[in-house]
């Protein structure tokens, strides 16, 4: 299922805002009824940087019912909110900056 960048998606969709590593607001979009409740999803990011992002993916799956069962990634920056996600989901990247 892919979660895509605000403003993409000619359907009708769930939606949820964020600020991304530069500070700007930025907002993810899921089409409504793409996730079953129940079904256990894998967040695939390729670079994590303030845990933003990925805490939106997780927000519109949960709100769709899904269970997230971990974060994938290259890179997962050390820092306060990469850690709470690592405290709640197994999470696993090529490296780490600790």
């Amino acid at each position: 299922v892919h979660i895509r960048k605000g403003g993409k998606l000619p359907v009708r969709i769930d939606t949820a805002e964020f600020v991304d590593y530069t500070g700007q607001e930025k907002s993810l979009e899921l089409r409504v009824d793409a996730i079953q409740t129940g079904t256990r999803v894998l967040v695939v990011d390729e670079w994590v940087e303030t845990g933003a992002q990925v805490r939106a993916a997780i927000e519109l799956l949960e709100k769709q019912g899904g269970v997230v069962i971990g974060v994938a990634s290259i890179n997962m920056e050390d820092n306060a909110v990469t850690r709470l996600l690592r405290d709640k989901y197994h999470c696993h990247s090529v490296w780490r900056d600790d």
